[in-house]
């Protein structure tokens, strides 16, 4: 880039002639400048480029020449960007990246550069930095050594020839420190060993006459030693304070003799003020054309050096940066150890006890948990296994994690393959408790026989759990074949429910093919549910797989690892990146990420992943010391036992004759069938261990089969002893210098950065790392498309499966019939009756109604009472008695003299004022005369101080706005119109209204206009419902009683109230500290333009200061729990608006639900801004200690809002019992009644408000100019309702218009009489109706009758629902079709024996026809 710009500036060059006008271009990142003339007029002056500028010596200065030749033509050029350039050459991390860069170069007339290295006198260049560097500053409470009688900090030099900058405020602005820096060492006063001394500040008398924003003042509190003094000096330099005498103050200044400062005396230079410090570095750099290293030979940093800019001074020519790097403070040894003390950092030592015994319970808690897990990955055995079966499957069932998933109603399934079928079987443990939500359970199923290629399974359940346990939500079924290592995946992801999806218990379930495993949503659902309960490390700690080798307390035992090793990484970066943007910061639209954000990021991955990364993959990867028992192994000897006879040996006896030929002769079929099939399985089928000794199926061929599969990478199980060290050395490292940076930083910065840090862990643990669960599990899922196996590290740990020659089932059957063919065949498959499952599916959806509404009763009882603890939190009953002692004190109601409701002309208001305003607004002598000493501030009740002052503000209309009719001319000078905004007077004037002068500056400060704004004011609605603005002319009522009273009389004498005056505000706030309540008041006289004086008031006591009280920490959690309440209403609203759309708004109580959200959002905001309002008037008072302008008129102005929205959300919340009435019979009633009538009382309420306001409007011309209750069409309308009422004023109407009786007799008729009972005649019909026609009746309250026999029987004050009907079990169906089945053989062997008889009766009479 450097090129370009030298070819561009040396083209421009070219083309001038010596003396023109310097060529500048400006871009939004370069600046280039290029001029050409003499010599002497090139050089010795300074010239601003851009953001930056620079001081060029004269040409002899630069060439080190004293005779040189002035008059030679020389071309400058210097370009400016504002970015640093060479950013990846050496030392280019010393730059800094807000830096500019300066670019400077001469060149002779013939273009040839001339070289500028050894300058007598130094350029002086000025490199601004793009935005200012964050330099944090520290609150330090020194700990001064008895020893040095110094306090010491210390500060990391880590950069090369660079220059420091120390600044250092005392927090008591009349003390004065000496500062002593020690380059290598400590400073020591008795050796007099120090490298420099300064005062802080510099100049104790002039600092105490400067802001503390000034530049000046923050120069004389700052130690700056340029790079020369510090002399490359790199690692720990030490500033040591002590605090000045008063002999000393301004005494000792730099380049004073060292013999001159005392040595360390006892009680000498005790310091007794705390100071904020900052430290920083800066340096100035170069580099040569084609360089490739930043340097800053023969370049010195000035002392004009701030976050804003770097001063330099170089002795040659070339491009310059300049670095301003922030240093944080690193870790002080000594300041640690002597601040290691619990009552120095509570905050620290809590928090890492709190962490301590969280891990010591989670780890007990994870222990148990483990030892539990084991019972988990054991196989259980079908209870209807047949001893006489030996080909095993291993069924696995995956239960959803929905919610309610699990169930306790038993579960029958069948298996149909390619060769056979199983029966019914069902899935049992009487061990532990199985099917349950988000659980795995395996089983063991045995079948005479393999199945061949597994093709359907159909499972349904019984639905006898009770309540939400007879649902179920089943994921898929895993069949593996034990024998062949098989795996038949049978994916469903269904409800096996009555109340959910399409209401089935019952379904057929196709075995999954190659499609089926890699479809989205199988995937998808199956690597989340993966990653959440074992990827997630902090999730995993309780949903972590029974059969995964890494364990809880591994996982436990890591999240403690990896919390320390974050905190300490944390810790390590804490505000050392700027936050300010920079240059090269790569934006993402409103986002930007800036390379040290990005380095420290970096930074921190380095140091935490690797050994948190190492430590989970030991864990992991290292095989158990010893294999557990295999799960199929143990789940076959819980059923087999050891005998010296096989059951080929057992001859069956069987009892009947004719059934023995039957059933020999199906055997005999069977047999040969099953033959068959072993000699086709033979061929085709792989041994197995469970195979029968002798046959070629033997378990050798298995087990070479198994050693030729590939194994994964393992590592042995002392792997995990070399883990544990690793974990417990990382826990012990982190742990122990998280607690010196926590001492470094003190208690209220280790605050700060532990509440940021357990802000940013909670985000991490439950936004990031699940978003980044689900990222990957929807990129595995759509790129990989590839299933996971599962189980397969449970098979790695545990032993092969091996059945012995001698082993048998457990428990023969005692019944020898059972054996053989003999035996009779189990139950088929018998759908669930249609019957049974509507009545519970009905029985189930009212329950769920039942719990909906305890839930939704119990939920909206809570939230109504934290509303009230709330609005109720905001009133105080003392609010009415505080606002009117103050009203009577200001008004003084019945005063013959100074009653403001009197005051009706303009000496009667300023009598009022002088009288009754001005004494009440001051505490007067007491009634014996004596002074109110200790009231100053106090109004006239002594218990209400005054916050700032009162105020008089007057709002005018401008003269010459009014146009006179023509004929009243020559009679009136002038008129004025009405106020209104437009109108309003905005002039500033002199004394007495006098046209302002501003040579003689003839106004004073109640003559000039004020906006709202300036007065922190707001629109105000009068009794003439006229809107006033809230700027204007005010008079300050300040100073002494007798003073104020003298200022109203001048203000009276000069005629601040004439005929342009259209209103007058005396506005003032009071607070009272015995209720805790602040009086807004605004008392209010209009002037007409009709003339006259109509006077009104208003006193708000209201209470703006909640959080001080002993139930402070009560009333916030309720407050919080209102706003908890809110998201979850905006939650779930949201969604149902989602669903439904528009229909969403055609029911009423969603629409109350809305304005509820609505109110309590707008009341919330409305809060938090009165908050802090209320804030900033308090801290405005405290610190002027109440004698600045305060207004508190706005605040009660939206506290009067905050008030409406309150009430309207009580009022929403209390009209919503009204809904949980619904399932009271009565009510239930009423609402279907409204409900029909709606109709015909909208067509009702049409005709009504029409005849109605026909009344009205004639009421209104007629009478509104003569009566109050009629002179505007709203005080009409509302007269006109008290008519129909029975409340009116007839007479005065009648004295009105002769007219008036006629009308008023027929708006009584057809309002009162006929339009009101027709509307009761629709409402009574609609009430027959509904109660006679049922259909019409809302069914809701069946709800209630079904919750009240639900109680009795839980109570047990009523019958049990024994004489309900039971769905039938499965050993039910069982046994009624087994007896039916053995029924309908017998009576099929009788028809076949009468079938045979009678065949051969046929036959014989035929073969005897023929032989006669």
């Amino acid at each position: 880039m450097t090129t370009v710009i030298d070819k561009i500036a040396s083209l421009i060059a070219n083309s001038l002639l010596p003396g023109e006008e310097p060529v500048t271009i400006i871009t939004r990142k370069l600046v280039l400048h290029v001029a050409k003339d003499t010599a002497e007029n090139s050089t010795g002056k300074t010239i601003q480029i851009g953001n930056s500028d620079f001081t060029i010596p004269s040409i002899c200065e630069l060439e080190n020449n004293p005779n040189c030749d002035t008059k030679k033509v020389i071309s400058l050029k210097a370009a400016v960007t504002s970015f640093p350039l060479y950013t990846t050459v050496q030392g280019a991390g010393n730059v800094s990246p807000q830096s500019s860069t300066v670019r400077i170069d001469l060149s002779n007339e013939k273009g040839e550069r001339m070289s500028i290295t050894d300058s007598s006198t130094p350029i002086e260049i000025t490199i601004k930095q793009n935005s200012a560097t964050n330099v944090k500053s520290y609150y330090i409470s020194p700990q001064q050594r008895s020893s040095s009688g110094l306090a010491f900090q210390s500060l990391d030099i880590t950069k090369d020839n660079v220059a420091i900058h120390i600044g250092l405020v005392p927090e008591n602005r009349s003390v004065q420190f000496m500062v002593f820096i020690g380059l290598s060492e400590f400073p020591n006063l008795d050796n007099k060993s120090w490298d420099y001394v300064q005062l802080i500040p510099a100049n104790m008398s002039l600092a105490s006459q400067l802001n503390e924003t000034s530049d000046e003042f923050k120069q004389l509190h700052q130690v700056f030693l340029d790079n020369n003094k510090v002399n490359n000096t790199k690692g720990k330099l030490y500033i040591g304070i002590r605090q000045c005498e008063l002999s000393e103050v301004d005494k000792f200044i730099y380049g004073v003799n060292d013999n001159d400062i005392p040595k360390n005396q006892v009680g000498w230079g005790v310091i007794t003020s705390n100071f904020s410090i900052t430290t920083s570095t800066s340096g100035c750099y170069f580099i040569e054309d084609g360089g490739n290293q930043w340097s800053s030979n023969g370049c010195t940093v000035g002392p004009k050096t701030d976050i804003r800019q770097v001063q330099c001074f170089c002795t040659h020519l070339t491009s310059f940066a300049g670095g301003f790097i922030v240093v944080p403070n690193k870790i002080d040894w000594n300041y640690v150890f002597s601040n290691a003390d619990f009552l120095s950092n509570p905050t620290l030592y809590v928090t890492e006890m709190t962490i301590a015994l969280v891990y010591i319970v989670a780890a007990i808690l994870a222990r148990r948990k483990d030892r539990k897990d084991i019972a988990q990955i054991g196989v259980t055995p079908l209870p209807d296994n047949d001893p006489n079966d030996k080909y095993m499957y291993e069924v696995i069932v995956f239960t959803g994690m929905r919610k309610n998933a699990g169930t306790d109603s038993k579960v029958s399934f069948i298996l149909s393959g390619d060769f056979d079928e199983t029966d019914v079987r069902f899935l049992s443990d009487d061990r532990r408790k199985i099917l349950k939500r988000g659980e795995t359970d395996s089983f063991l199923m045995a079948v005479s026989r393999p199945l061949g290629q597994l093709q359907y399974a159909r499972i349904w359940h019984d639905n006898s759990g009770k309540g939400k346990f007879a649902s179920w939500y089943l994921k898929y079924i895993l069949i593996k074949d034990i024998q062949t290592k098989e795996k038949f995946y049978f994916i469903c992801n269904r409800w096996f429910a009555v109340e959910e999806d399409d209401g089935q218990v019952d379904r057929l379930i196709p075995v999954a093919g190659d499609e089926q495993m890699v479809e989205f949503a199988h995937l998808f659902s199956q690597k989340t549910a993966k990653n959440l309960s074992d990827e997630h490390l902090w999730f995993s700690v309780i949903a972590r797989p029974p059969q995964s080798r890494f364990t809880r307390l591994q996982r436990v035992s890591c999240c403690l690892m990896l919390l320390y090793l974050t905190m300490l990484t944390s810790a390590m970066f804490y505000e050392k990146v700027p936050s300010t943007d920079s240059p090269n910061a790569i934006k993402f639209g409103p986002f930007y990420v800036t390379p040290e954000q990005i380095t420290v990021g970096v930074m921190c991955n380095l140091l935490v992943f690797p050994i948190s990364f190492a430590v989970v993959t030991l864990f992991r990867k290292s095989k158990p010391k010893n294999k557990r028992p295999s799960r199929i192994q143990a789940a076959i000897r819980r059923n087999v036992i050891k005998e010296d006879v096989s059951l080929s040996q057992v001859n069956p006896q069987i009892g009947s004759a004719d059934f023995k030929d039957s059933s020999s002769r199906a055997e005999s079929s069977m047999s040969s069938l099953y033959k068959g099939l072993d000699n086709l399985t033979v061929s085709t089928r792989t041994a197995t261990p469970c195979s029968k000794p002798g046959t070629p199926h033997s378990a050798i061929s298995q087990m070479s089969r198994d050693k030729s599969k590939k194994s994964k990478c393992q590592m042995p199980w002392w792997f995990t002893i070399i883990a544990w060290l690793l974990l417990w050395i990382s826990v012990g490292v982190s742990a122990f210098f998280v607690t010196l940076y926590g001492i470094q930083f003190g208690d209220t910065k280790a605050q700060k950065w532990i509440t940021s840090m357990i802000i940013s862990f909670f985000m991490s643990v439950f936004i990031t790392q699940p978003i980044k669960v689900f990222l990957m599990a929807i990129i595995f899922s759509l790129i990989f498309r590839k299933a996971d196996d599962e189980g397969e590290e449970a098979t790695e740990d545990e032993d092969e499966c091996e059945l012995y020659i001698d082993e048998e089932w457990l428990h023969p059957p005692t019944d020898a019939v059972s054996y053989g063919a003999a035996k009779p065949r189990k139950i088929a498959y018998r759908p669930p009756d249609a019957t049974v499952l509507d009545q519970a599916r009905e029985r189930r959806l009212k329950e769920l109604k039942m719990y909906d509404v305890l839930r939704e009763i119990t939920f909206y009882a809570f939230f109504l009472w934290v509303l009230m603890v709330i609005s109720y939190s905001h009133r105080d009953p003392n609010a009415y008695w505080t606002k009117l002692s103050l009203e009577n004190h200001i008004t003084n109601p019945g005063d013959l003299w100074v009653d403001l409701r009197k005051a009706t002309s303009y000496d009667k208001f300023w009598n009022w004022t002088l009288t009754g305003l001005v004494p009440g607004l001051r505490a007067n002598n007491w009634y014996n005369g004596d002074y109110p000493f200790g009231q100053r501030g106090f109004v006239m009740d002594r218990v209400n101080r005054i916050m700032g002052f009162a105020t008089l503000r007057q709002l005018r209309v401008s003269s010459g706005k009014c146009v006179l009719e023509d004929i009243m001319k020559n009679v009136i000078n002038e008129c004025n119109i009405e106020y209104s905004a437009l109108a309003e007077d905005t002039k500033t004037y002199g004394t007495g209204w006098t046209p302002y002068n501003e040579t003689l500056a003839n106004t004073a400060y109640h003559y000039q206009w004020r906006s709202a704004s300036d007065l922190e004011g707001n629109f105000f609605l009068g009794p003439m419902n006229i809107l006033y603005g809230g700027g204007g002319y005010v008079f300050q009522m300040r100073g002494s009683l007798s003073k104020l009273e003298e200022d109203t009389r001048q203000l009276m004498s000069e005629g601040w109230i004439d005929k342009y005056t259209r209103a007058v505000f005396a506005e003032f706030t009071v607070y009272n500290p015995n209720v805790n309540m602040f009086t807004v008041s605004t008392v209010l006289v209009e002037f007409p333009e009709v003339g006259g004086i109509l006077p009104s008031w208003r006193f708000e006591s209201i209470k703006l200061l909640n959080h001080h009280a002993n139930a402070l920490v009560f009333q916030i959690v309720c407050e919080v729990m209102f706003l908890l309440f809110i998201v979850f209403f905006i939650f779930k609203e949201a969604k149902k608006l989602w669903k439904e759309r528009m229909a969403y708004f055609n029911v009423f109580w969603n629409c109350i639900e809305a304005l509820l959200i609505i109110f309590s959002i707008g009341g919330t905001v409305i809060f938090f801004y009165r908050l802090v309002a209320t804030s900033e008037l308090t801290t405005r008072f405290r610190e002027s200690h109440g004698n600045k302008y305060m207004k508190f008129q706005n605040i009660a102005y939206w506290n009067e809002i905050l008030t409406y929205f309150i009430g309207m959300v009580v009022f929403l919340a209390s009209l919503k019992f009204l809904r949980l009435l619904r399932f009271n019979r009565r009510m239930s009633l009423l609402a279907s009644t409204l409900r029909y009538a709606a109709k015909s009382l909208t067509y009702f309420f049409v005709v009504f408000f029409i005849v109605f306001f026909a009344f009205v409007q004639f009421f209104y011309l007629v009478l509104f100019t003569q009566l109050k209750d009629w002179a505007n069409f709203i005080y009409s309308a509302e007269s006109s309702l008290q008519i129909i009422l029975g409340k009116f004023d007839f007479r005065s109407m009648r004295l009105i218009s002769p007219l008036i009786p006629i009308i008023f007799f027929i708006f009584v008729i057809t309002n009162t009489f006929i339009l009101v009972n027709m509307f009761l005649t629709i409402v009574i019909e609609s009430f027959v109706i509904v109660k006679a026609d049922l259909e019409k009746q809302s069914n809701e309250y069946e709800i209630v009758d079904f919750m009240v026999k639900k109680f009795k029987v839980w109570t047990g004050l009523g019958s049990t629902e024994k004489d309900e009907k039971a769905p039938p079990t499965p050993e039910y169906l069982n046994n009624e079709l087994s007896v039916k089945s053995d029924e309908d053989y017998r009576g099929f062997s009788d028809r076949m024996e009468k079938l045979l008889l009678s065949i051969s009766k046929v036959l014989l009479k035929n073969v005897m026809a023929v032989l006669t």
